[in-house]
């Protein structure tokens, strides 16, 4: 093999390692967007229709649970943000989660830290 062949080569294995290495990566969640990937879940798991949202205080480090949507059937889900009526609320913000079982309906409760 002579060298102008030989530089082709180099050449053509330096392009194809370069290529390689620009693959694109997986997608990296934020912890926000894996929470709203199980809560969609959750939901269909569970056929849930309503949803209730509260915000979460504290008066002399006990917590204050402050309802700030009644329960409705106007939610969804997008990424790490969940839009409860006309209210987004960030679920990087939210502490826990809970379905009351005691009416007829299900009713998927979201406990978010008070925005102070």
């Amino acid at each position: 093999m002579n060298t102008k062949h030989l530089t082709k080569l180099c050449y053509f294995l330096i392009a194809t390692l370069v290529f390689i290495s620009c693959s694109k990566d997986e997608e990296v969640k934020t912890d926000g967007e894996l929470i709203g990937k199980q809560i969609r879940q959750l939901i269909t798991e569970e056929n849930i229709l309503l949803v209730r949202t509260y915000l979460v205080d504290y008066l002399n480090n006990n917590p204050v649970y402050l309802a700030d949507e009644e329960e409705t059937g106007f939610f969804e889900i997008d990424g790490q943000i969940i839009k409860v009526n006309q209210t987004y609320y960030n679920l990087n913000k939210l502490l826990k989660y809970r379905i009351d079982t005691s009416s007829d309906t299900d009713v998927l409760s979201l406990y978010f830290d008070g925005y102070q």
